[in-house]
């Protein structure tokens, strides 16, 4: 069975919203675009509106889809969207599990945490070049 997902590349006031949150799994703390997985029926730009709000309070306009993936060997599938149009903010509503904190890094910092393999978030990675591609970032 399938399972959905989303992930928000994110612009505010130029600066790219990371969200750096610790992963008991991998035993570190992650880098990662704002997202997660789709509830029920729910439409995949309300799911990435919803995520990005849950997950550092910014409250997004429009959305542009950059385009969807699946991750190999994995249900998982993944939806990009883009956004720089954030026209409320409020605060983080977090699962009791969560802790995250939420940076705003310079686009070309983010690349090159990426490219370092600083920053090993293939979604993360993937956003970024396909939001490059088609000049949003």
């Amino acid at each position: 069975m399938k399972v959905y997902g989303v992930k928000v590349v994110a612009l505010y006031k130029n600066k790219l919203v990371i969200v750096k949150q610790f992963r008991e799994g991998k035993k570190r703390f992650t880098y990662e675009l704002p997202g997660g997985r789709i509830e029920n029926n729910e439409d995949l730009k309300e799911g990435a509106r919803r995520e990005l709000s849950e997950e550092t309070g910014l409250v997004a306009g429009s959305l542009i889809e950059l385009g969807t993936f699946s991750i190999p060997k994995s249900p998982v599938v993944i939806t990009l969207f883009f956004t720089n149009d954030i026209i409320d903010l409020q605060n983080q509503q977090l699962d009791k599990d969560e802790d995250i904190h939420v940076l705003f890094i310079d686009v070309e910092e983010a690349f090159g945490h990426v490219a370092s393999g600083k920053w090993q978030d293939t979604r993360l990675g993937f956003g970024l070049v396909l939001a490059r591609s088609n000049g949003l970032v």
